[in-house]
């Protein structure tokens, strides 16, 4: 509550708030000076006269304190400084009153104040003389830099009026001109003051525009490294919370947060701390790791059926020069050597894709076509690797499906091949179902299930993004180079529809595929 007394509510313009802040801070020392006043002056006289305290403060029964005058003037006096205190401490929090107006009532009673604090001879030309320096002063402060001359104006014309000169028609101008001095002196103080808080201000306010617009990430830490504070980029980067937790360690080159990654140049401030600027380079370091991704699959995925293929080619050229041709033994290399021919254009024809899909220009063609003729043709196509793993395919369509839907069958064909196909390499044993449905609103819904292994929670967030496996490229079980399902994410997204997955590691995973029926192109 304390706190909340000497605070002024952020209601007004920058520099009427802070003169109502001073003039807050100088009400509640004059209410706290005439309590102290008060009480000083009943206590003194009590203890002079031999009265009891609890009899001084009763006003019928003990009026003798008011018959010196001395002593009735303090007492008023201070009960009007504080009833005064109080009531100027709720105008100068209010909105609705105009801050020079309470300035100007505290002014006036702490004027009056003055004018009983000794003789009007001492006042204007004697020892109290500088007393009237105070309200000049004050003014200044909590009105306007030029009201310290309306202020001692005022003065000079009471002086002028109001106090008898002996001997003299004209008032005592030595004594005025001092006054009209520090008149000056506080104009041009207060003058220079405000223009130097107004260009700080208004270099606080440029710099925190440039801080908040800047698309770069922000940090200060002061001289212990402890947060300071960050701007609104880097707060969009990694939330507050989480940057503390980060900032545990040491700041190094390089800052990696969850699946991010930050270059950060850090530089000391002397009497600040450290600024440090974040750069978001996982954009930068996915591109490094695709090239490395695309440069372990040439030299595997491409090598090893080109090998295979020259190996077998070379071997039947050979039996057929020695006429040792063996029509099974020559259809089964040849087979490999086909199979190894169609892995390799798969490939060429995924980077192709991938190619397309970064520089824009992946074309659909949508048409109508027979949904389960393109699932049929689907199965067929994968039978004999369902066959050869022992699997069971099941597929399940709804009765409210429609034959016919618009859309690219070839690409749908693409994808489809690519879910089933996986769904089938990585399952060693169990069932592989498709399940086709309709929703509310005119949504066709394909989950393709498999009893496999499941993927990992770690890898289940990225698994859409080009280049990744279930296993890297040094230790792997299975062929693929990672870009069938960030291909099938693009073609199912331009088609207008989505592509998720779901998965609980060790029990299998479901991919589940939803487009609109009428088709919806981007």
């Amino acid at each position: 509550m304390l706190k909340n007394l000497f605070q002024i509510p952020n209601t007004f313009d920058p520099d009427d708030r802070r003169r109502r802040q001073v003039l807050n801070v100088l009400i509640i020392v004059l209410m706290i000076a005439s309590i102290i006043g008060f009480l000083a002056t009943v206590l003194m006289w009590q203890t002079s006269e031999g009265y009891n305290i609890t009899e001084t403060l009763i006003w019928r029964h003990s009026t003798n304190i008011f018959e010196d005058s001395d002593v009735t003037k303090i007492l008023t006096s201070a009960t009007i400084g504080i009833a005064s205190a109080v009531i100027l401490i709720n105008t100068n929090r209010s909105s609705r009153v105009p801050g020079w107006f309470s300035g100007a009532i505290f002014l006036t009673l702490f004027s009056i104040a003055l004018l009983q604090s000794d003789t009007p001879h001492e006042l204007f030309s004697g020892r109290s003389l500088i007393y009237w320096v105070l309200p000049i002063s004050i003014s200044a402060i909590v009105i306007h830099p030029v009201s310290a001359f309306l202020v001692a104006s005022a003065i000079s014309g009471y002086l002028w009026i109001a106090v008898p000169h002996p001997g003299s028609s004209t008032p005592d101008f030595y004594a005025i001109f001092p006054l009209f001095f520090v008149a000056l002196v506080s104009w041009l103080g207060m003058s220079i003051a405000n223009r130097a808080i107004r260009d700080a201000r208004r270099e606080a306010a440029n710099n925190k525009a440039i801080l908040e617009n800047m698309g770069e990430g922000l940090l200060v830490l002061d001289l212990q490294g402890n947060f300071l504070s960050a701007n609104p980029a880097l707060l969009s980067m990694i939330p507050k919370e989480d940057l503390r937790e980060t900032l545990s360690k040491p700041l190094g080159k390089t800052v990696q947060w969850k699946r991010k990654v930050f270059s950060v140049t850090a530089s000391a401030v002397p009497e600040v701390g450290t600024v440090a600027v974040f750069r978001d380079e996982t954009r930068r370091h996915e591109t490094e790791r695709a090239r490395d991704a695309l440069l372990a699959t040439a030299s595997h995925e491409l090598r090893t059926p080109l090998a295979a293929t020259m190996n077998y080619l070379e071997l039947l050229l050979m039996l057929t020069k020695l006429n040792k041709v063996n029509t099974t033994e020559f259809a089964e290399h040849l087979a490999r050597a086909i199979e190894n021919s169609k892995r390799l254009q798969r490939l060429v024809n995924d980077i192709l894709d991938q190619a397309q899909i970064q520089a824009g220009v992946l074309e659909l063609k949508p048409q109508s076509f027979n949904l389960r003729a393109l699932l049929s043709k689907v199965h067929q196509l994968l039978d004999s690797l369902i066959q050869q793993k022992q699997l069971t395919y099941e597929l399940a369509m709804a009765p409210e499906v429609p034959e016919e839907i618009v859309g690219d069958p070839e690409r749908l064909h693409q994808v489809l091949v690519n879910l089933i196909g996986n769904a089938i390499k990585f399952t060693n044993q169990g069932k592989i179902k498709v399940n086709v449905a309709t929703s509310k609103n005119d949504q066709l819904s394909i989950e393709v299930t498999d009893t496999g292994p499941g993927i990992p929670p770690e890898q289940l967030p990225d698994i859409f993004e080009a280049f990744r496996r279930g296993s890297n490229y040094a230790q792997r079980e299975r062929q693929g180079a990672g870009l069938g399902l960030s291909i099938a994410k693009e073609i199912i997204t331009r088609m207008g529809g989505e592509i998720a997955a779901a998965s609980q590691f060790g029990a299998g995973s479901t991919f589940i595929v939803t487009l609109p029926i009428e088709g919806a192109y981007s």
